[in-house]
């Protein structure tokens, strides 16, 4: 695969969004409900937003998606994610691996659990710093919650998490590392 490491150094893109929630639908319509509620409180704040889709999100739901014009930039089944992630200074994701290459590229990340082993992971994420739950999708909820936590500052809230684990270690080690700080807690 790709070296993670060469998309480091690309300058963050203050008003860019990444949202990526895995290779496919846990429910049908999913993805597609999701966008909508998003997008919603999303579309007051005048940010470029990449959607990555896997190749388990269906057809029909990428063709809706396309129609109702969020204004949003469809990438499907993307095989290389660093170089977006690098120009992204925020990130909404579920709670699994592509929270670590969040980190790795020093994004503010939101997490949405979209099933239970995510809500679990998510919490560890919380209590070391990785990430910010978006905990319903309710539209008052999702208003407040963006109003609050989008920050277009430039700092991160895992720069020291990065900057200290990560700097010159390959994503594999990341991932142990990450792993037995999430176990041990």
């Amino acid at each position: 695969g790709p070296k993670i490491e060469k998309y480091r150094n690309l300058k963050k893109n203050n008003q860019m969004l990444t949202i990526s929630f895995g290779g496919g639908e846990v429910h049908k319509g999913e993805i597609l409900n999701l966008i909508r509620k998003l997008h919603n409180s999303l579309k007051i704040y005048n940010l470029k937003i990449n959607l990555i889709l896997g190749p388990g999100v269906k057809n029909s739901t990428i063709k809706i998606l396309k129609k109702e014009n969020f204004n949003i930039k469809i990438y499907q089944d993307l095989k290389n994610i660093y170089s977006l992630l690098n120009k992204s200074k925020f990130l909404i994701t579920g709670g699994g691996g592509t929270v670590y290459e969040g980190a790795y590229f020093k994004c503010k990340i939101f997490c949405f659990a979209r099933n239970s082993h995510q809500k679990e992971n998510i919490k560890k994420f919380e209590k070391n710093k990785l990430c910010i739950e978006i905990k319903k999708l309710d539209k008052n909820y999702l208003f407040n919650f963006f109003r609050n936590n989008l920050s277009f500052k430039n700092k991160s809230r895992n720069k020291k998490f990065s900057s200290n684990i990560i700097k010159n270690n390959g994503l594999y080690l990341v991932k142990r590392i990450l792993l037995k700080q999430l176990n041990d807690n």
